[in-house]
């Protein structure tokens, strides 16, 4: 943990008034009724005369790469403003009384109070670190040791991709194999593609599976906001993840696209996260990109949203911001299965064709009659005349005389 002192006073010399007793600054509290006792304040005006406390910044770095070898760390964390104290809180260690001893406003606080804590969070301020050292922490052969059994006790692995929404082909080839293999460890393979998608999305997972090891199915949840295409996936590592794995393999991405592959072979967990989610792919697709979503101001109104709802969004826009998956881990920012199902309540829109199909190419023939079409309804229609009727005789000279 990193603290940053950008905002510690300096000390002033306070000499308070000559008194009969001295010029102790708190001389005229002895014979004040309304004391309160030095225990129940946080700062003792009587033992220390300096302001007890200034505001700092917090930025916590983690050193867990130190144990695995690393001799060059660069790091980079955001920084958070610490807690202010109460300069009226109780004593822990009263065990629960709260009630202060002597007259209203007659309490013991530093005369100098401390500043406003900094706004850290809203000016987006970071702290960069880079740790080298001369040897390594713990020997090389000591290493491996250090690292989790894959077999035995964590034997899953977890992979995030998220991706431009244009980039379909990506999209098809993750989903083919996902469907692939959920339905080859499940037995359903036999079946044809239609009755396999509706096969796997109404197939429940049991307890007993939901909390197996060595069930190979691949299992997570698909997010669609209209920019991007999010894929958080998990599964065994040595199995299906594996060959999801060197099927994809990490690519450049194109001017103007999006393309971010997050894996870490050395990380994996012992338990499912999405095993509530079942096998087929849970999909939501939101009315607005997540981005324009937390700019709006009633999402924070308490009540007005759900707070699991409310932090699935914020753990996916946290994740766009990070480029390594042990950051993510480290982060907290995988969203649970609940929060994923509270999403979709919330914000969740049915899905369109475009969402996993690029609009069809209308063919030359095709274009040239949809522009003779055009051109014709621009045409202004030319007027006929309408039927030619008989004449009605309505004028009789003889009635008029």
């Amino acid at each position: 943990m990193l603290e940053v002192h950008d905002r510690d006073q300096k000390e002033q010399s306070d000499t308070g008034q000559a008194t009969i007793f001295g010029e102790e600054r708190d001389d005229d509290k002895l014979s004040n009724v309304g004391l309160v006792s030095a225990k129940r304040t946080a700062f003792n005006a009587f033992r220390s005369k300096k302001q007890g406390f200034d505001p700092y910044g917090v930025a916590h770095m983690p050193l867990v790469d130190v144990l695995r070898g690393q001799t060059t760390i660069r790091l980079q964390a955001n920084v958070n403003p610490s807690p202010v104290p109460d300069m009226l809180r109780d004593n822990p260690d009263l065990s629960g009384k709260t009630r202060l001893v002597g007259i209203s406003g007659e309490v013991d606080r530093p005369q100098r109070p401390p500043l406003h804590p900094g706004h850290y969070i809203h000016a987006g301020t970071t702290v960069k670190m880079t740790l080298t050292l001369s040897h390594p922490f713990v020997p090389a052969q000591n290493v491996p040791c250090l690292l989790p059994l894959p077999n035995q006790v964590c034997p899953f692995s977890r992979v995030i991709y998220y991706f431009s929404y244009s980039n379909k082909t990506l999209l098809k080839q993750i989903e083919e194999l996902v469907t692939s293999t959920n339905a080859k460890a499940l037995k359903l393979d036999q079946f044809e593609k239609d009755v396999l998608d509706a096969a796997l999305s109404t197939y429940k997972l049991s307890m007993e599976q939901k909390k197996s090891k060595t069930l190979d199915v691949i299992t997570g949840f698909h997010l669609i906001d209209g920019n991007l295409h999010w894929m958080v996936l998990e599964g065994l590592r040595e199995g299906a993840m594996q060959t999801l794995l060197q099927a994809i393999q990490r690519k450049e991405p194109k001017d103007g696209e999006v393309l971010v592959h997050l894996f870490d072979s050395s990380l994996s967990f012992s338990t499912r996260l999405y095993s509530g989610l079942d096998v087929d792919l849970c999909r939501v697709r939101l009315h607005q990109p997540i981005t324009k979503i937390l700019q709006q101001p009633l999402l924070y109104v308490r009540d007005m949203v759900p707070h699991k709802c409310l932090e699935c969004l914020t753990k996916m826009h946290e994740i766009s911001n990070l480029t390594k998956l042990r950051d993510v881990v480290h982060s907290n920012c995988f969203p649970t299965s609940e929060m994923v199902i509270s999403m979709s309540r919330e914000f969740g829109v049915p899905l369109t064709y475009e969402d996993f199909e690029n609009k069809p190419e209308i063919k030359n023939n095709e274009t040239d009659k949809a522009n003779e079409l055009l051109i014709k309804e621009s045409e202004p229609k030319k007027k006929y005349p309408g039927r030619r009727w008989t004449p009605i005789d309505n004028k009789n000279s003889q009635f008029m005389e």
